[in-house]
């Protein structure tokens, strides 16, 4: 099993509702919460089937590439940050409101 940690946000341009799992870097969005529920687990199901599906070199290093290493995740973001007020910011996610969500496959 597998679960990972993402956000959901209304982008304060689009007025979209966006689901972003950071550590995997895939994303959904949609007019409503749940087509952006949608996308994000069809993203999120095709990232897996393409993981499964490559050999052990080839799934270290797309594993790599996202910064995880082996056994923790070491990704820096260096254009989100976390102010003196536990505010996230330079999220484009209207009024900064951000939540946490997990999302679990079998």
């Amino acid at each position: 099993m597998l679960q990972v940690n993402g956000l959901n946000f209304i982008d304060k341009d689009t007025k979209q509702f966006v689901i972003y799992i950071p550590s995997l870097n895939i994303s959904g969005y949609g007019e409503t919460k749940e087509k952006a529920d949608e996308m994000i687990k069809e993203s999120f199901d095709f990232f897996c089937s393409h993981l499964v599906s490559l050999d052990t070199p080839q799934m270290n290093s797309l594993l790599a590439a996202l910064g995880w290493r082996k056994n923790f995740f070491a990704k820096q973001f260096s254009k989100l940050y976390i102010d003196e007020t536990g505010a996230l910011k330079n999220f484009n996610a209207e009024n900064d409101l951000v939540e946490r969500f997990a999302l679990t496959a079998a």
